[in-house]
């Protein structure tokens, strides 16, 4: 049976309390039981509190955005966008966004406005552009504009023999010395993973590291109420299920990602969420609340357990194919956005040609005339 979260106005609070738990990271679920006075309730397997708290980047963006002036309407796109940014300042959209791409857009360049400079850009060439509009209106700003929105894939690679001489060294010191983002101030809180992934008989394991050792009961007390014993009760429940479904999120990601742990990021497959939610026999919202900022380690360092998930490998994935296809393109021939969409069917992502588009322009990369010109 396929278990599904409602997406209906009239949630119970029994309902809420169990999403929120779901949704919660391992340190969220640490304050929140630590903060629940209910004598029925007994947790276990809490690590020892921090004598102090650690401000992220997204808690400095969440005040920045109380205190400046938005329309009403935007406002909960902008606590949806805060909350996508990473802890290096990055915007991660997931591949569902929730609202039309115009909205999008201005909600995210209203968060840029209001952040430092350079936060919640979507990529590092947005990130350039961002501060490099913080300098003075020179034609040398606009040469380095030019190398980053043309040149990006030679610029990565240090290809300095392909960029266009006029002005370049001049465009090339100034974009080496933009200053960093200021993100020193919102270090990332310490980290507290809820999976281990272990290599165990040639396959990957997915094991409960302390984010999932955090378990609840419930406890007998004569002093407490009907209604303490209740709330005890479902809080024991989503606690333990918790556990269950990241495990079982995190297994089959592991399953289907087996080569990441061994070849890195490079070798990570399209895992659209849609094809996990129908393998595990879950709906799309629960199996994104369950590997919603979660956290994962193996031997080879520390992730969110969704990039393993289409709703961070779909973009990355794509825009790296993009980026080996057309660096090994015959330049006199440059592949089109459709030619581009037929090879990524071949290894089997199946995207609109629109979306390739999208990617493609994300990656760095202009439309294949533009490219033909400049080769030419």
């Amino acid at each position: 049976m396929k278990i599904t979260i409602s997406t209906h106005n009239s949630f119970s609070p029994q309902l809420m309390r169990a999403v929120k738990i779901l949704r919660m990271s391992a340190p969220s679920l640490v304050q929140f039981l630590s903060q629940h006075n209910n004598p029925c309730l007994l947790a276990y397997g809490l690590p020892p509190p921090r004598l102090e708290e650690s401000e992220t980047i997204r808690d400095r963006l969440h005040a920045e955005s109380a205190a400046t002036p938005a329309p009403e309407q935007m406002r909960p796109l902008l606590e949806w966008l805060i909350e996508c940014v990473d802890d290096d300042g990055f915007l991660a959209l997931p591949e569902t966004l929730p609202a039309p791409a115009a909205e999008i857009d201005t909600a995210i360049a209203h968060l840029q406005a209001l952040a430092p400079t350079g936060v919640a850009a979507r990529t590092a060439a947005e990130r350039l552009l961002l501060l490099l509009q913080q300098t003075e209106a020179l034609p040398v700003r606009q040469q380095a504009e030019n190398l980053i929105k043309n040149y990006w894939q030679w610029l990565q690679r240090k290809r300095w023999d392909k960029l266009p001489p006029r002005g370049r060294d001049a465009a090339l010191a100034l974009i080496e010395n933009l200053p960093p983002v200021d993100i020193a101030s919102a270090a990332a809180t310490p980290s507290l993973p809820d999976v281990m992934f272990v290599k165990s008989g040639g396959l990957w394991r997915a094991r409960a590291a302390s984010g999932l050792a955090i378990r609840a009961s419930r406890q007998k007390n004569k002093n407490a109420s009907l209604s303490e014993w209740r709330i005890a009760g479902e809080i024991t429940a989503a606690v333990n299920s918790r556990r269950r479904w990241v495990l079982a999120a995190a297994q089959y990601a592991a399953d289907c990602q087996s080569a990441f742990f061994t070849q890195g990021s490079t070798a990570l497959r399209a895992l659209p969420l849609k094809e996990a939610a129908l393998e595990l026999a879950i709906s799309l919202p629960l199996l994104s609340h369950i590997i919603h900022d979660k956290r994962s380690i193996f031997a080879g360092g520390e992730f969110p357990l969704k990039y393993l998930y289409g709703a961070n490998t779909g973009s990355t994935v794509v825009q790296h194919k993009i980026q080996e296809m057309i660096a090994n393109e015959n330049s006199r021939r440059p592949l089109s956005d459709e030619q581009l969409r037929h090879l990524l069917q071949q290894q089997g992502m199946l995207l609109a040609r629109r979306t390739v588009a999208k990617h493609r322009a994300t990656a760095g990369f202009t439309a294949a005339a533009h490219r033909k010109r400049i080769n030419g």
